[in-house]
């Protein structure tokens, strides 16, 4: 098993926050192999894939098959030069309408905060990369 991301928002896990009944069939969106990729999508700078999901959206999990169409838990990412903001959660599939998740509340960020956390992260799976079972666990 490869080391993965796990989102940490507020002291709780992503996982422990959604629930895991809701989350069968899912998976944490990036392994350690992909964590320069995982930053620039967080801050909006780069997609998965061309089509999905919507501008202004990120995913965090997605399917167990790999493809983040076939179903993926998406926020709202809005930055400014002060907070980054995670809102209007939902679960997105490309041929679907949305399934939003009003009961998941938004999550305000400092920047500087969420950037580092980002770099802390990114060094943590550099450091472990293909020995550690465990999840690098983003705390924001």
């Amino acid at each position: 098993m490869n080391s993965r991301v796990e989102f940490v928002l507020d002291g709780c896990g992503l996982t422990d926050l959604i629930g895991p009944d809701a989350l069968s069939g899912y998976v944490n969106i990036f392994d350690v192999s992909d964590i320069k990729l995982a930053a620039e999508v967080l801050m909006g700078r780069a997609r998965l894939t061309d089509y999905f999901p919507s501008g202004g959206r990120i995913p965090l999990l997605f399917c167990s098959c790999s493809d983040p169409g076939e179903g993926a838990m998406t926020v709202r990412l809005s930055i400014t030069k002060d907070t980054v903001t995670w809102d209007q959660w939902a679960w997105e599939h490309d041929s679907f309408p949305i399934e939003w998740l009003p009961h998941l509340p938004a999550y305000h960020f400092p920047f500087d905060g969420y950037e580092a956390a980002l770099d802390e992260a990114g060094q943590i799976a550099l450091e472990i990369m293909g020995t550690a079972s465990e999840p690098v666990r983003w705390i924001v």
